[in-house]
């Protein structure tokens, strides 16, 4: 130091930072990033330690790891400005930080980490019965406990049952992780299943195929229950007011398929019934049919012999029939509801005042559906 000029030498030295930090203004800001783990969904904080002034600006910038950019909203307070949201993509994820001077001056700061999908692990098996079972009452078990999640836990479980391909059914196993499906037939089964962690997260998974082996009955009884109206011109009765009655009445018989197999076959049946009617009826009948069965019920016709044992009333009758499967199994129709209208043979011409018009009520009693898993 100049010992003639001390004031001037020490000003000048306090003068240098100040001159100095002038020179380097905007201070370059610190940058902190992070989350609160090492999966997606986890919660990022993005904090800027930096001097901003009037007339300058602090931008930060967040991008995905696919690409996209988003401007960040962030709360200032001092010189801490700072940020918190989900991250909810796998990868690497950049922050960018840009403090514009009032002078045209820029400094810059980034940062990035990277996070895992975290993805849960999906596990589905299918299994069935070991011993033959009821057909009607035939199922598999999905099961889908041994599926867990990289973090937190499993939140929903859902499987999709596939049968030769198709979609059948689905099952929501998310409070119970093993649940059973009643089949709808026999064929190749399949189980796509779908977790999801708390997070949202998901994974998909499918089971190997199950063959289910079904022992289709050769012939099945039916019981037959059908109310309606009769009108007959009987010989026996003079008085017209009584000619149209109700009619109540029930049946059994044997149902044989041609294509035991197939969806959708010819079959024939025998039925023996009896009934009784307000006009002093009652008396018996057996009927003949042939119906076209089909994946939603049956349809068709036949012929028959009416008032057996009553040599006044006996008489030939021509069946038309149809039913619905009322059960949602298609190959199952284990109940039915039908439609029958019979004339009268001896008096087809004049239909309208001989016919019987019901409605009924089938069960179709068939044998087991056996199950088999290879």
């Amino acid at each position: 130091m100049n010992p003639r000029f001390p004031l001037l030498s020490l000003t000048g030295l306090l003068l240098l930072p100040l001159v100095a930090g002038a020179q380097s203004w905007p201070p370059s800001p610190q940058l902190h990033f992070s989350a609160s783990g090492e999966f997606t969904h986890s919660t990022a904080i993005v904090a800027v330690d930096a001097w901003v002034l009037d007339g300058s600006t602090l931008t930060a910038t967040l991008t995905s790891p696919s690409g996209s950019r988003e401007t960040l909203s962030m709360g200032r307070s001092g010189n801490r400005s700072e940020w918190t949201g989900p991250l909810r993509e796998a990868g690497t994820w950049r922050v960018e930080v840009v403090v514009d001077g009032p002078n045209q001056d820029r400094a810059t700061a980034d940062a990035s980490l990277s996070l895992v999908s975290g993805e849960p692990t999906c596990v589905v098996s299918l299994s069935a019965p070991e011993t033959p079972t009821h057909y009607l009452e035939a199922r598999i078990t999905v099961n889908t406990c041994e599926s867990s999640a990289a973090t937190g836990e499993i939140a929903t479980r859902y499987a999709r049952i596939m049968l030769d391909g198709e979609d059948v059914g689905s099952v929501d196993a998310s409070e119970i992780c093993e649940r059973t499906f009643i089949l709808p037939g026999d064929g190749n089964y399949e189980a796509v299943a779908e977790v999801a962690d708390d997070r949202g997260v998901t994974a998909t998974c499918s089971s190997r195929d199950l063959m289910v082996d079904g022992d289709y009955p050769g012939y099945w009884l039916t019981l037959d229950s059908l109310g309606g109206t009769q009108r007959d011109d009987r010989p026996d009765i003079l008085d017209p007011s009584i000619r149209t009655s109700p009619l109540v009445g029930a049946g059994v018989g044997i149902t044989v398929p041609r294509d035991r197999r197939a969806d959708a076959t010819t079959a024939f049946s025998g039925r023996a019934g009896a009934g009784i009617g307000t006009n002093q009826w009652g008396g018996s009948a057996f009927d003949v049919l042939v119906t076209r069965q089909t994946t939603g019920g049956y349809f068709g016709g036949g012929i028959g012999l009416w008032g057996l044992g009553d040599p006044d009333i006996i008489d030939a009758t021509i069946i038309g029939t149809a039913g619905i499967n009322l059960n949602r199994y298609y190959k199952a129709g284990a109940s039915q509801l039908f439609v029958e209208v019979r004339g009268f043979a001896q008096e087809l011409g004049e239909v309208g005042d001989n016919f019987t018009a019901a409605v009924g009520f089938r069960i179709n009693f068939r044998e087991t559906h056996r199950l088999s898993a290879r």
